[in-house]
């Protein structure tokens, strides 16, 4: 057992869960493919069915319909600990009367590996996680961020296949989210780990994916690279639920020449919407209704006076010192920033 991972390509082929009478669907004829080696993250709100499908996967809940399956092998019938998957929970699910060392060779002793095998295994990926030497610890006192490491080890003990990761952050603060996201996706592209990779956070999503995949209602809404969901969200949904607030009528006059008005809605960028002094030509007047710092960037929530319409300003902070609410301004769109929804 030298190797960490062995990477698979996954494929969820027209997959349908459903529960409760009368039945409703927590997957609605569900397909994806995720690549030998890449990382897919899957992001929605909750109930939406994220979960459902790490499930599915993992062969923990059987599909009313459709299949799973690893390098074209059909994994129906195949019990979860033989699938070759690696499953990691949002509550890490440590015992805490073992070891760290412990914890990390479970599911190891589970496949009856040789003990001198395991210790060495336990080295490796603990090193792997950042926590080399951490064999004898007790897992009672562990940080949050460290239990999270502890966790991951123990999935990548046994060289899964493919690793499914449902919220493993969730429970964490941010700060400490931020700081492990970027590890996260390095440890990945080290291994080259074929993983799915479920949140309900977008900036996780984005600082990890390989490919952005979008739920709602059971359903995948829209799938692609992240930068092409970032950049050409298919919906409303898809708009709002990435944080892009200013979804508005494509007739509002504030809108640049050359918008195709057509659509009935368009998205307007926050960050491609200026602030000016009220007097400044060609540009809408406004009233200030909130300014919120957030480190170089402020977020400044303004109302049309045209018909009081909110649009939402992503403008750096040292510009936004003199802005005071209740002031009156003008307002700038900028035609790079308008999408037809």
């Amino acid at each position: 057992m030298n190797e960490i991972t062995h990477g698979a390509d996954l494929a969820v082929r027209t997959v349908t869960v459903s529960y409760g009478n009368p039945p409703s669907a927590a997957l609605a004829n569900v397909t994806l493919t995720v690549p030998s080696g890449s990382v897919t993250a899957v992001l929605g709100p909750s109930g939406c069915g994220k979960s459902t499908l790490l499930r599915v996967i993992a062969g923990l809940t059987q599909p009313d319909s459709g299949l799973v399956t690893l390098d074209g092998v059909d994994l129906a019938g195949v019990a979860p600990h033989k699938r070759g998957i690696g499953l990691m929970a949002q509550s890490n699910s440590l015992f805490p009367h073992l070891t760290v060392g412990g914890n990390v060779e479970f599911g190891l002793r589970m496949l009856k590996v040789p003990s001198r095998t395991r210790r060495t295994r336990v080295a490796e990926v603990l090193e792997l996680v950042g926590l080399p030497g951490w064999q004898d610890r007790l897992v009672t006192s562990l940080s949050g961020g460290e239990a999270q490491r502890v966790a991951l080890a123990r999935t990548l003990a046994p060289a899964p296949k493919v690793i499914l990761l449902d919220e493993p952050l969730g429970a964490l603060d941010r700060s400490l989210r931020d700081r492990l996201v970027p590890e996260l996706a390095e440890l990945f592209a080290l291994l080259s780990v074929t993983a799915v990779y479920v949140t309900h956070d977008q900036d996780e999503a984005f600082g990890i994916a390989d490919q952005l995949v979008v739920m709602n209602a059971g359903e995948i809404v829209q799938s692609g690279s992240p930068a092409t969901v970032w950049a050409e969200p298919d919906s409303e949904f898809v708009a709002r639920f990435l944080g892009c607030s200013n979804i508005v009528d494509a007739n509002l006059q504030v809108l640049p020449a050359g918008t195709d008005r057509s659509t009935g809605r368009v998205l307007a960028r926050s960050d491609s919407i200026t602030l000016e002094p009220r007097s400044a030509a060609d540009s809408a007047v406004a009233v200030i209704r909130s300014i919120a710092f957030r480190g170089g960037r402020c977020t400044v929530v303004v109302a049309l006076l045209d018909g009081d319409t909110a649009l939402e300003a992503s403008i750096p902070s040292a510009d936004a010192g003199a802005l005071m609410v209740g002031e009156l301004v003008g307002v700038r769109v900028d035609s790079v920033g308008v999408r037809a929804i």
